[in-house]
C-alpha cells in the first residue's frame, strides 16, 4: 500500500513517523522539542524537524524530504530491518501509541523551565543568587569563596585537626593510638609482597608485541595460473578504492591481465606502485567514480565502507553525466549496510553489486577466490573478465544481502575453526605432546585441509604474517552473531568464540594474522 507523498510543514509536535539518517535504515520516531544540547536547528535550506527515536532514544534534526507519517508507511518499512534494536523501536512506538501519557511519565523528563548548562554554569559563577520559595527543599546556592570555606573545613575535620596554625596543632594534636598504628591496613604481610612481587615480574616480562611489517605488494612477480586463462580485459574503465592486503593483490591482478584502472587509497602513498605500473590516480572517492565505468570497494569494515559512499568527497557527491555507472562493494559488511549502500545508489542512478570474496591474499595471487555477488545481474556480467582475474568460482545469488549472509556464516565458522585449532594446539604443548607430531597426524586425518595445516604450521612456528588479519575475523564473528540475533538464532560457540579473540586483539595482535589466537590459547 502506497502513501501520499507528504510536503514540507506538514509535520507538527508529538507526530509520529518514519525518519531516515544517511546510511541507516528507516526508523520509528516522534517530532519532538529539541533537548539543551540540539537548541540550534542545523543552518539548511530545506526544512528540518527535530526527531525522539524510539528505542535509542536519541535526537537528531532530519530533513523533511526524509520523513514519513508511521502508520500509512507501517507495512511497507516494518520489513526494512529484522534487527533486535529495531524490533524494541517498533514495540516501544506501539507502547506509545496505546498510551502516550504513560510512556511519557516512564521516558521523557520534564522540560519546562529548563535551564541550559551554560546558563547554570554563569549563574553559579556569578555566585548563586538565585531565590528559591521557602518551603522548597532547594537551599541557596552559596558563592565560590563559601564553598572553598567549607571544603577546607571538611578536609581538617576529616585530618582530626584544627583551623589554628600549624604550631599549635602539632602542640594539641594527641599521639596516635597503638591500636590504630597497628592496623592492618598498614601492614604487608609476606602474602601480600609475595602477590605484589609476583605481579610487577608479569608486568616486566611481558613479551612487546611488535606490529607486522608493512604489506608489500611485488609488481614484477608472475601469476601462472591466471595468465594461462587467456583472458579478454574489458574495454570499460575500472576504478577501485581501497589498497589494503586483498585491495592492493586484486589491483596487481588486474593490471597484470590488460585492464584499464583507476585507484584511491585513504594513504597515497600506497596507489605509487600501481600508478608507475599503469594504474591512473584519483584524488577522491567521488573523483574516482566520475572517471570509471564500473567502480570496486574493499575497504577494512561496514563504518570504512560507510563513510566512502556517504562521507566528504564520496561516492554520493560525484557529479555523473551517465546512469549506468556501477558500483561493486567487495567489502565484508553485513547485509543492512549493504541494502543501505544500494539504496543510495539507486537514488544516485547507478548499478549496484554486493561481492563477497572466500579466501585470502594466496587465493588471490593463485586467481582461486570463491565470489558470491547478489543484485544487479547485468553489472555481475559486465564484471565477467575482472572475476576472472581473481577467481576460480562465481556464483549469482539473486537479490542484495544473500551474499553477505553466506559469508558471514562461513567466516563464523572459520573462526571457530581457528580458536578450536589453537586451544588443541596449546593443550598438546602444556601436556608434554610434540605440536608437530599432532600436525603430522592431522594431516592424514578427515580433519586435514590446505587452511587448517596453513594455520597449524604457523602457529607451531609462531609466525603471523598477516594474510587473514585478526582484527578482520574478530569483525566477521561479530557480524555473523549480529545476524542470528536479527532471528533470535542462539550461537554460544560463535559467541565464545568471538571473546577469545577479542583477548587476542587485546594483546597486540590485531593487525597480526588470525593464527595468533595460538598465543592467547598458551596463556
Amino acid at each position: 500500500m502506497s502513501a501520499p507523498p507528504t510536503s514540507p510543514g506538514t509535520f507538527k509536535k508529538n507526530d509520529l513517523v518514519w525518519a531516515k539518517m544517511k546510511g541507516f535504515s528507516p526508523w520509528p520516531g516522534k517530532i519532538s522539542d529539541p533537548p539543551l544540547e540540539l537548541r540550534k536547528a542545523p543552518k539548511k535550506n530545506v526544512a528540518t524537524q527535530c526527531i525522539y527515536f524510539f528505542g535509542t532514544r536519541n535526537y537528531a534534526w532530519i530533513e523533511e524530504q526524509n520523513i514519513k507519517p508511521y502508520l500509512p508507511y507501517k507495512d511497507d518499512l516494518l520489513k526494512t530491518s529484522k534487527t533486535g534494536a529495531f524490533r524494541d523501536a517498533v514495540e516501544q512506538i506501539e507502547e506509545y501509541i496505546k498510551d502516550p501519557e504513560k510512556y511519557e511519565a516512564e521516558n521523557f523528563p520534564p522540560t519546562e523551565n529548563s535551564e541550559s548548562v551554560e546558563d547554570r554554569f554563569n549563574r553559579l559563577r556569578d555566585g548563586g543568587d538565585e531565590t528559591v520559595e521557602s518551603d522548597s527543599p532547594i537551599k541557596k546556592t552559596p558563592s565560590p569563596k563559601k564553598v572553598k570555606s567549607i571544603l577546607a573545613k571538611k578536609r581538617n575535620d576529616r585530618r582530626g585537626t584544627s583551623s589554628l596554625p600549624s604550631k599549635r596543632k602539632r602542640l594539641s594534636s594527641p599521639a596516635p593510638s597503638r591500636k590504630r598504628m597497628l592496623s592492618t591496613d598498614n601492614i604487608i604481610t609476606p602474602s601480600t609482597s609475595r602477590a605484589s612481587t609476583h605481579l610487577v615480574t608479569s608486568l616486566l616480562n611481558r613479551t612487546v608485541v611488535q606490529p607486522p611489517s608493512a604489506h608489500e605488494v611485488d609488481m614484477n612477480s608472475d601469476a601462472p595460473n591466471i595468465k594461462c586463462r587467456e583472458i579478454s580485459p574489458s574495454k570499460l574503465t575500472l576504478g577501485f578504492l581501497g589498497l589494503g592486503i586483498m585491495g592492493s593483490t586484486i589491483v596487481k591482478n588486474l593490471i597484470l591481465t590488460g585492464h584499464k584502472v583507476i585507484v584511491w587509497n585513504r594513504t597515497a602513498t600506497k596507489c605509487r606502485k600501481f600508478i608507475e605500473a599503469g594504474a591512473s590516480f584519483g584524488r577522491t572517492p567521488s573523483d574516482v567514480v566520475e572517471n570509471a565505468d564500473i567502480t570496486f570497494s574493499c575497504v577494512a569494515d561496514p563504518q570504512a565502507s560507510k563513510d566512502i559512499v556517504f562521507g566528504n568527497c564520496g561516492v554520493l557527491q560525484a557529479n555523473l553525466e551517465s546512469t549506468n555507472k556501477g558500483y561493486v562493494e567487495m567489502s565484508n559488511i553485513d547485509p543492512e549496510t549493504s541494502k543501505d549502500i544500494a539504496e543510495a545508489m539507486l537514488t544516485k542512478g547507478m548499478r549496484y553489486l554486493e561481492v563477497q570474496l572466500q579466501g585470502s591474499k594466496p587465493q588471490v595471487e593463485e586467481g582461486t577466490l570463491i565470489v558470491m555477488a547478489a543484485g544487479d545481474h547485468t553489472l555481475f556480467d559486465d564484471c565477467h573478465s575482472c572475476f576472472q582475474s581473481i577467481a576460480k568460482h562465481s556464483f549469482f545469488m539473486g537479490d542484495i544481502g544473500n551474499a553477505c549472509k553466506v559469508n558471514l556464516i562461513i567466516q563464523g565458522m572459520i573462526g571457530v575453526s581457528l580458536v578450536g585449532l589453537a586451544e588443541g594446539m596449546s593443550l598438546a604443548e602444556r601436556s608434554g605432546v610434540k605440536v608437530k607430531d599432532v600436525i603430522d597426524i592431522i594431516k592424514l586425518t578427515t580433519f586435514s585441509s590446505p587452511f587448517i595445516i596453513k594455520k597449524a604450521t604457523e602457529m607451531l612456528g609462531n609466525e603471523f604474517t598477516p594474510e587473514l588479519p585478526l582484527a578482520h575475523i574478530q569483525k566477521d564473528v561479530r557480524l555473523v552473531l549480529n545476524l542470528s540475533e536479527c532471528f533470535d538464532h542462539a550461537m554460544p560457540a560463535t559467541a565464545a568464540c568471538s571473546e577469545v579473540l577479542k583477548h587476542a586483539k587485546h594483546l597486540g595482535y590485531s593487525e597480526h594474522d588470525a593464527s595468533a589466537v595460538y598465543v592467547r590459547a598458551k596463556l
